[in-house]
């Protein structure tokens, strides 16, 4: 049987940057972080020369990722939540994202350019009040060891 050493996620932290340049702050009160899925582009070179009635494809040269979304509890005295993330969405700013996985060694920091897609605030009728964002990376993110 293979070991297996599983992490808890507790823990793990997320910051934004209202521009590419600007120093990262922290989101308080984070309950959910979907980092990016990495995904190829696929090309399919299926033909009527084809004999065994499956596609054939071959992998695309592009990467594409996926947004990636936060859910945080809405905290009204926090200008990030208030207006950094507004602004950065209602002025479409290049801004920075960056994910710090807790519980790991390597590869546990993912930075990543690109604009907030997404702002909702939700007011549930006999729960908190949240916020959930979306963010799409342009270009490549990096994957890196916290420092």
């Amino acid at each position: 049987m293979v070991s297996v050493t599983a992490r808890n996620g507790f823990g793990t932290e997320i910051a934004f940057s209202g521009t590419t340049a600007a120093d990262m702050v922290g989101v308080a009160g984070v309950l959910s972080i979907t980092p990016p899925r990495l995904s190829k582009n696929v090309i399919d070179v299926t033909n009527h020369g084809t004999t065994d009635g499956y596609t054939q494809v071959i992998p695309g040269t592009l990467t594409r990722t996926s947004p990636i979304t936060l859910t945080a509890i809405y905290i009204t005295s926090s200008s990030m939540m208030s207006d950094t993330i507004i602004d950065a969405f209602e002025n479409r700013t290049k801004s920075r994202l960056q994910i710090t996985i807790a519980g790991t060694s390597s590869q546990n920091q993912i930075i990543s350019e690109g604009y907030v897609t997404d702002y909702a605030i939700l007011t549930p009728f006999d729960d908190k009040i949240t916020f959930e964002m979306s963010f799409k990376a342009s270009g490549e993110p990096t994957f890196q060891n916290a420092t």
